[in-house]
């Protein structure tokens, strides 16, 4: 079962995160947290999607999978052709959204990224998806907003085949604060019978799940 669900904190708590974001300066682009948020949630399903895309293919092809080192010494630093796709989908999709003044941070970026971006295309993001729920807000200048991006959180998880502890991660911080974000993991039961499960939230105004509830402790 599909579920969707956004809990509220009392009207005082909401008022008091509305007021903040009415004293940001409005230089540059200008955003808004709901419509940001969306998006981002969009985004990390599609990150979601690339990385089951690459189990799919590794199943099929006896298991193989190739693994890069960036620190020869470290499993933990191991690199994957999910990382590195998750990645390309999350990025590119919010750059193509946004544009190049929203500050995105990725785990996996590297000097070529952006370029091999500049020659890619993508869909629209859903900006609405919490048009209900939140609806308008102030304006927040685009300099004040940073994205955080991990693309694959658990890399020796995966390449070890312990599916169920891989996640998906983005964050949204303004001025250098947390207010928030959304976890997708892709393999909600360890294996690709179940569709991902994102679970979101924001500072003031609750969380929520898009999927599959979770039948473990997270």
């Amino acid at each position: 079962n599909n579920t969707t669900m956004l809990l509220h904190l009392p009207k005082h708590a909401t008022a008091l995160f509305l007021l903040v974001l009415t004293i940001v300066p409005c230089n540059g682009l200008q955003l808004q947290i709901g419509p940001l948020l969306s998006t981002c949630v969009n985004a990390c399903q599609r990150g979601c999607t690339e990385i089951r895309t690459v189990q799919a293919s590794r199943e099929k092809n006896g298991n193989n999978l190739k693994v890069e080192l960036k620190d020869a010494q470290d499993p933990r630093s191991a690199l994957t052709e999910a990382d590195e796709a998750a990645q390309r989908a999350i990025i590119g999709s919010l750059r193509a959204e946004w544009g190049e003044e929203l500050r995105i941070v990725g785990e996996e970026d590297s000097g070529d990224f952006e370029t091999l971006l500049a020659g890619m295309t993508f869909d629209p993001l859903d900006r609405d998806r919490f048009e209900d729920e939140i609806g308008e807000t102030a304006d927040i200048d685009s300099s004040l907003v940073t994205i955080f991006v991990d693309p694959l959180d658990g890399t020796r998880e995966f390449v070890e085949g312990r599916l169920e502890n891989c996640q998906v991660l983005v964050g949204i911080a303004i001025d250098g604060e947390a207010v928030a974000g959304v976890i997708g993991m892709p393999f909600p039961d360890g294996t690709l019978e179940t569709e991902p499960t994102l679970i979101y939230g924001l500072d003031g105004l609750g969380t929520g799940v898009i999927g599959s509830l979770l039948g473990r402790e997270f």
